[in-house]
């Protein structure tokens, strides 16, 4: 919002000098430096706005749809460190399971939603369709051995009294979150 008022500034002058050709060049500057696919925050809470944020940049890189619709309360029952790492580890896990497929167009879905006295969570990405598993637990496709992401994101979410499922359909991984705030 700073910045934004010294663009208006430079604008402004440019409009009062009736400068079309630097309005222009202005205007094709200013849009080569910044960009216009991710909003300025996804939440207002800093520490998830800025996981969030990371792996947009991450999705860009690696040209994977990352799509975010996220609402998180203002005062939540879970400290911010242990909802970072829920959060971190699982859109860490869907990132890759999205470098790893070739069949059709990469993505990550986030969208979170507040009901009542409960935060609804859901991330759904593509993936490969291939999904190994030991005693309910998912086997990490980086070192052929028991995964510590979503035995990380499920532990936390079930000491905070949450619920988390686990689904596979059509190469499409989804991971439902219900988190009560009080």
């Amino acid at each position: 919002r700073h910045d934004l008022r010294q663009h208006m500034r430079i604008l402004n002058t440019l409009v009062d000098e009736e400068n079309i050709i630097g309005l222009k060049e202005y205007f094709e500057a200013y849009n080569a430096t910044v960009s216009f696919d991710a909003p300025l925050t996804y939440c207002q809470n800093y520490a998830i706005d800025a996981i969030l944020q990371y792996y947009n940049e991450l999705c860009k890189q690696n040209h994977i749809e990352y799509t975010v619709s996220f609402l998180f309360p203002t005062k939540s029952p879970i400290p911010d460190t242990d909802f970072c790492i829920i959060l971190g580890n699982l859109i860490e896990n869907a990132l890759e399971a999205c470098e790893r497929q070739t069949s059709s167009p990469p993505f990550i879905n986030l969208s979170s939603e507040i009901k009542g006295n409960s935060l609804l969570i859901c991330i759904k990405n593509s993936f490969d369709g291939l999904l190994l598993k030991h005693e309910n637990r998912f086997i990490s496709s980086k070192r052929n051995e028991l995964g510590i992401g979503t035995y990380s994101a499920t532990s936390l979410v079930e000491r905070y009294g949450g619920m988390i499922s686990f689904e596979a359909e059509n190469n499409v991984f989804c991971v439902s979150i219900i988190l009560f705030l009080s």
